[in-house]
């Protein structure tokens, strides 16, 4: 049961790269342009990042994988297309979304910041930016981001959940619970968002909950994998929960602190 509860796994309304525990959803659409101070702060930050490009660079083969992605994946492609005709906040998102859709988080970062660099009040990179924190494996700093994104992005329930799997992440789950709540208010038939609520159950011990969200994921979305396993592992704690419910907030730890993706 303790290696059931170490795979259990929460949903992201994104796409997915290999190897994480979050699926695969469509994109939001625009945030509403505003011009306003970013907030962010540099110290840390760049300590950070530096950090990481250091051991993303040594951990590059001895053929760079960044011109492979250029040449082989469409989009990426089409997305530096529309960059090189025109600098917009739109293009260097839709170009960092695609470095980050492919796992390759330092150059996502670079795109992204310089989209929030040009309208400090555009939605979609800040929820980009706060995915690329989370799968960095430091959502301490996706958090400010993932705020933005709602504040700019009121009305969009994927920047809701977004915000909800930082704070998973985070272990910070009756606010996570809160922000799941919130995207279904916006997208009531949102599989993801259930699913999350059902991982976030799962962690606080709520098994009946927990059992009726993934149900109704389930239910809306058939095909939905991870919703299907977060299930079983539910009615296996219902099945056994002394075991399941103690392990838990361990088991989220390792399962948050690797997310290579959305």
């Amino acid at each position: 049961m303790v290696t059931a509860v170490g795979l259990l796994t929460v949903a992201c309304h994104h796409e997915r790269t290999a190897g994480g525990p979050f699926v695969a959803g469509k994109p939001p659409g625009m945030g509403t342009p505003a011009k306003v101070a970013s907030g962010k702060t540099a110290g840390s930050l760049a300590d950070y990042i530096a950090r990481v490009r250091k051991l993303s660079e040594s951990a590059r083969p001895i053929r760079p994988e960044i011109p492979v992605a250029e040449l082989t994946d469409p989009a990426l492609r089409a997305s530096l297309g529309r960059l090189a005709q025109s600098k917009t906040p739109e293009h260097y998102w839709q170009v960092g979304e695609s470095y980050r859709r492919l796992g390759v988080l330092d150059q996502a970062y670079d795109y992204l910041d310089q989209a929030v660099h040009l309208d400090a009040g555009y939605a979609p990179a800040w929820d980009s930016l706060a995915r690329v924190w989370r799968d960095w494996g430091a959502p301490e700093f996706g958090l400010g981001d993932a705020s933005r994104a709602v504040y700019f992005g009121t009305n969009v329930a994927a920047y809701k959940n977004t915000l909800g799997t930082v704070l998973v992440a985070l272990g910070r789950f009756p606010e996570a619970r809160q922000a799941f709540a919130a995207a279904l208010t916006y997208e009531p038939n949102a599989a993801w968002a259930l699913n999350n609520l059902c991982f976030v159950d799962m962690q606080e011990g709520r098994l009946a909950d927990a059992r009726s969200h993934c149900e109704a994921a389930v239910a809306r979305a058939p095909e939905f994998r991870v919703a299907r396993q977060n299930l079983v592992r539910t009615l296996a704690m219902i099945s056994s929960p002394p075991a399941a419910v103690v392990s838990a907030p361990a088991a989220t730890r390792r399962a948050t602190a690797a997310t290579p993706a959305p």
